[in-house]
């Protein structure tokens, strides 16, 4: 089983930036990043934000303090808490209508 693993991983070599080729040659298609599955709840509720604009710099994110400090489970005072993984808020998605600029650095709580 080790043989195969290693064989898997050496069969791959970069040749250039656009294309990838085995070791016999033949190109290997890369598989496109898959598109954002999730999409912010609350652009649906209030609409688009500022173009270029993060949920990352809004006074609305906020991630409760917890024993282990790397624990981050962002919310968003927007929408509904359930104390659960189904109101976790990414800080990467777009920003919705309700955007206001974080004035102050974050520090929790």
């Amino acid at each position: 089983m080790l043989g195969r693993k290693l064989l898997v991983l050496c069969a791959f070599m970069k040749v250039s930036n656009e294309m990838i080729f085995d070791w016999f040659g033949n190109p290997i298609e890369i598989p496109q990043q898959p598109t954002q599955a999730e999409p912010n709840p609350c652009i649906a509720v209030y609409g688009n934000g500022p173009e270029g604009q993060t949920c990352k710099g809004c006074v609305h994110l906020r991630y409760p303090i917890r024993r282990n400090p790397k624990q981050k489970f962002w919310k968003c005072d927007l929408r509904k808490l359930t104390h659960g993984r189904a109101t976790d808020h990414r800080v990467s998605w777009p920003a919705c209508g309700r955007y206001e600029a974080r004035t102050e650095e974050y520090h929790g709580g």
